[in-house]
């Protein structure tokens, strides 16, 4: 605005002027020349006072925009109120800017991790599959060949259990008798006379059975031999594999009697590592398992903590067989808090009963652990691994139990040892698998079975049949 105003000014100076000057050449007067001159001062004096005075009026308003505040830059209340929600709106247009940007972050990352995790189920899930095609592939080679057999009519040879399944080194033989060993407990296997007895795990607080154990008892006038002490007796007179198998085979007995009844619980079995390196026996786990995968949920085979630690190759190659079938162990016998949780989750253990005792001495600190046994529970569980606490024989024991998170419980507060039903002992379904055999039977003892004809459908018992022929 000022630049106008000069300029406007200096063009009336410069018209003023070019008047003067034509009027003094046309006329060449003197009144003129002087009027011509006083005009021409005047406009040139009123040119210098409007430069000056127009400065110090933009000085001014400069001055004034200096000093201002921000503000609307106009005194009306609505268009302060519209400039006032378009700058609140900017405001919250970049914040959703700035929070959408974070969210493709977040979702690319989820995005990676969800192919991460396909890849990895893909390549387990394509290991599975090539582990079971070679079972497949094994089973197939041993069927061919005793079809050939039982085709020719010619005496059956002798076959050996697949590479992958089966543990290499050869079964133990029984030790002799010692000489302090009672008599009696050899008789009593022999002559089943062994008394079998099922007591329940109960989940808490709900106290819902969720586990069986199985173990064994037999009784000879006053003495009375159980659990862990049977066993000893048994090992020490040469017995220890036949009363193994024995419990093996009634133990299956069990389970498929719970089938029968859709009872999905869990059976521990009480067998030693010297059954389970067997390779007859793991060859009739391995047929089981083809026959019917179910069994590895519904059998476990129990261990104790002394033999998880005191284990050697020949014992480890054995575990990890049994365990590579799918079956799971229960740790028994534990003396000692100081559980390492990721070894035992590696043999295969799933399950760790420790006696309440022991864990009310750790809590006062009178048993060494590593870890308080208020957290020794969720620590198990992380890893896979239920803790289990036998022994409780009172309520008001378990109610204690409650401050050590336990999920599972064993003892006369829950449920007794009850002796099974002879009629489960006895019951044989239609062609089961037979886990409980000498590993030389004589042949006399073994009854002859009629041929039987093709089966029209997929059925399972001419299978079973032949698995149990070929690992006599």
């Amino acid at each position: 605005m000022f630049r106008r105003i000069k300029l406007t000014t200096f063009l009336i100076g410069a018209v003023v002027a070019a008047v003067v000057l034509g009027a003094l050449y046309l006329f060449g007067r003197a009144p003129y020349v002087i009027a011509g001159l006083v005009i021409g001062a005047f406009g040139f004096g009123a040119f210098l006072w409007a430069r000056r005075g127009f400065g110090a009026m933009r000085g001014v308003a400069l001055d004034d925009l200096k000093r201002a505040k921000p503000g609307p830059v106009t005194d009306d209340p609505r268009m302060a109120m519209l400039e006032n929600g378009v700058a609140l709106m900017a405001r919250r247009v970049l914040a959703l800017e700035t929070r959408l940007r974070e969210v493709q972050e977040f979702m690319h990352e989820i995005r990676g991790a969800v192919d991460d995790a396909r890849t990895s189920a893909v390549d387990a899930a394509a290991g599975e599959i090539e582990a079971l095609s070679g079972v497949v592939r094994d089973l197939a080679e041993v069927v061919a060949q005793h079809e050939a057999v039982l085709a020719e009519g010619s005496p059956r040879p002798a076959v050996s259990a697949p590479q992958a399944l089966a543990p290499q080194p050869p079964a133990v033989p029984d030790p002799a008798p010692s000489p302090g060993a009672p008599s009696f407990v050899r008789e009593a296997i022999e002559q089943n006379r062994v008394e079998l007895l099922l007591q329940p795990i109960v989940g808490l607080p709900g106290r819902k059975v969720r586990v069986y154990e199985l173990s064994a008892r037999v009784r000879e006038g006053g003495v009375v031999l159980h659990g862990d002490d049977l066993g000893a007796a048994a090992i020490s007179v040469g017995a220890g594999a036949r009363l193994g198998r024995y419990l093996l085979g009634h133990a299956l007995r069990v389970v498929r009697h719970l089938m029968s009844r859709n009872r999905d619980v869990p059976v521990i079995c009480p067998v030693d590592l010297a059954t389970l390196a067997d390779p007859v026996v793991h060859r009739e786990l391995a047929g089981l398992v083809a026959a019917d995968p179910s069994f590895t949920g519904r059998l476990m085979f129990r261990i104790t903590q002394a033999e998880l630690r005191d284990i050697g190759p020949i014992e480890a190659d054995a575990l990890a067989g049994v365990r590579d079938l799918g079956f799971r162990f229960a740790m028994d016998g534990v003396t000692d808090l100081r559980l390492d949780a990721q070894r035992l989750a590696a043999h295969g253990v799933s399950l760790a009963k420790t006696p309440a005792s022991l864990l009310l001495a750790g809590a006062e600190g009178e048993a060494p652990t590593e870890i308080h046994p208020y957290d020794l529970s969720g620590l198990l569980a992380r890893h896979g691994v239920a803790l289990a606490v036998s022994e409780v024989g009172t309520e008001r024991l378990a109610l204690d139990l409650q401050d050590f998170a336990v999920t599972l419980g064993q003892g006369h507060a829950f449920g007794e040892a009850r002796p099974v039903r002879q009629d489960i002992l006895d019951a044989v379904e239609a062609a089961p698998p037979e886990p409980v055999r000498e590993a030389d039977p004589a042949p006399s003892k073994e009854p002859s079975e009629p041929p039987q004809p093709p089966p029209s459908g997929p059925a399972r018992a001419p299978f079973r049949s032949l698995l149990r022929r070929t690992t006599a």
